[in-house]
């Protein structure tokens, strides 16, 4: 067929190159396909692992009303798009904390938090939605502490009954003695 670069080329060996090269072309595009195939699958498995956590996390947390069992301060929930452009930089908001306090009964619900479509659980007030801490909430209301006496108020109650008795014993003598 001819030379080229001084390498003889024939008609087999042109046909024997076109040939490597389109088998290489089509190993290369099913690495990328099998490539996408697996990012694809495992991208779906990391989703199905994070909605299983979601729904479990649902099944144990369900939305509804609880008590706070002890005081805590929780943090305004920020949504995408909360962050607000300022002098050219973003900037996130400062946070907004609120309180909570034991025995308050307050609605918790689920919330779609940014276009992951990441769930997040939150108290819902009317100046807002904050970050719902599980382990403060509680179905049943929390138990008040006893309030202990001290040996003292013990002692001076004590007393002042002993005197109301003391004084009620005079006055009945008194009031038996006159018959």
């Amino acid at each position: 067929m001819g030379s080229f670069a001084g390498v003889n080329i024939d008609a087999q060996n042109l046909e024997q190159a076109v040939s490597l090269a389109e088998q290489k072309k089509i190993l290369a595009e099913q690495k990328l396909k099998n490539g996408s195939f697996e990012q694809v699958r495992s991208e779906v498995l990391a989703q199905t692992l994070l909605d299983y956590r979601q729904d479990l996390s649902d099944s144990i947390f369900p939305d509804g009303q609880y008590y706070v069992t002890s005081d805590f301060n929780s943090q305004l929930v920020r949504f995408q798009g909360d962050a607000r452009p300022m002098g050219g930089m973003d900037m996130m908001p400062t946070p907004v904390v609120r309180n909570f306090k034991k025995g308050e009964l307050v609605k918790v619900g689920t919330f779609i938090k940014d276009m992951a479509m990441t769930k997040v659980k939150v108290i819902e007030t009317d100046s807002g939605n904050f970050y719902a801490d599980q382990n403060n909430l509680s179905k049943t209301k929390p138990a008040e502490p006893v309030i202990t006496e001290s040996k003292e108020e013990k002692k001076q109650k004590d007393g002042d009954n002993l005197k109301i008795m003391i004084v009620g014993a005079f006055i009945l003598g008194y009031l038996l003695s006159k018959k």
